[in-house]
């Protein structure tokens, strides 16, 4: 035919990294524990604060440490928090080591 093209077709499944982690072991209670919340959008963070009222009224946590990665309520666009989340890696992975270091357990995210 005249004119045919050709297409070629890339394969949209990126490399997968190998890594294995050994889990925390499993607490029997939570009961004056350091807990950690994970905030990564306003409505899970509305959520959030209800929940660490009723921890702290019937669990009696030693502390509860809040990442609060809450990027939208900043008014910075998806992308730009991405290229900065990028470009501040190392700054990311410290925050990730401390809040992991000061809590025994954590809430990081719901699946909805």
């Amino acid at each position: 035919m005249i004119g045919q093209r050709r297409l070629r077709m890339l394969s949209p499944v990126g490399a997968t990294i190998s890594k294995t982690s050994r889990l925390a072991p499993v607490l029997k209670d939570v009961r004056g524990k350091a807990a950690g919340f994970r905030i990564q959008w306003s409505s899970f963070g509305i959520f959030m604060e209800r929940f660490e009222e009723l921890l702290r009224e019937r669990y009696k946590p030693s502390t509860v440490h809040v990442m609060d990665q809450r990027w939208e309520s900043t008014g910075i666009s998806a992308a730009k928090h991405l290229r900065e989340s990028r470009a501040n890696r190392d700054v990311w992975q410290k925050e990730y080591d401390d809040f992991a270091k000061q809590s025994d357990w954590a809430v990081v995210g719901l699946a909805a």
